[in-house]
């Protein structure tokens, strides 16, 4: 039996031994990545910024810690079930084009798609 535990013990030493004497290998990141600095992603990275809930912990809601900026600085408006990046580009999309059906000056002849919508959209 202490044959047994002298030769376990021994081949743990060994073992040991090789593990400390093998040297450790480091990791490198040897991929150089490009990051882009022109205005425009610098913009968008600011609106990721100001998205974000630095307060909330990711690990525990990450919602809140992605959306929770983006949250607090848009409210639901009253008269709509929910809100969104989506919906604040179709409210801007429906004052350009009552802008430009209100604005079309109308013509009798030769109507072009723009004026057949203004002439729709004034009807009303």
């Amino acid at each position: 039996m202490q044959v047994q535990n002298l030769a376990a013990l021994g081949f743990l030493l060994a073992w040991g031994r090789l593990i400390l004497s093998t040297p450790a290998k480091t990791i490198e990141n040897k991929k150089a990545y490009n990051v882009c600095e022109t205005d425009a992603c610098i913009r968008r990275a600011n609106l990721i910024k100001e998205s974000l809930n630095t307060s909330a912990d990711p690990c525990t809601d990450f919602y809140t810690y992605a959306c929770g900026g983006w949250m607090a600085t848009h409210k639901i408006p009253e008269s709509k079930p929910s809100t969104g990046g989506f919906y604040l580009l179709a409210d801007q999309l429906k004052e350009t084009l009552r802008d430009i059906l209100g604005n079309v000056t109308l013509v009798e002849d030769n109507q072009n798609a723009t004026d057949k919508a203004a002439v729709v959209y004034n009807a009303c």
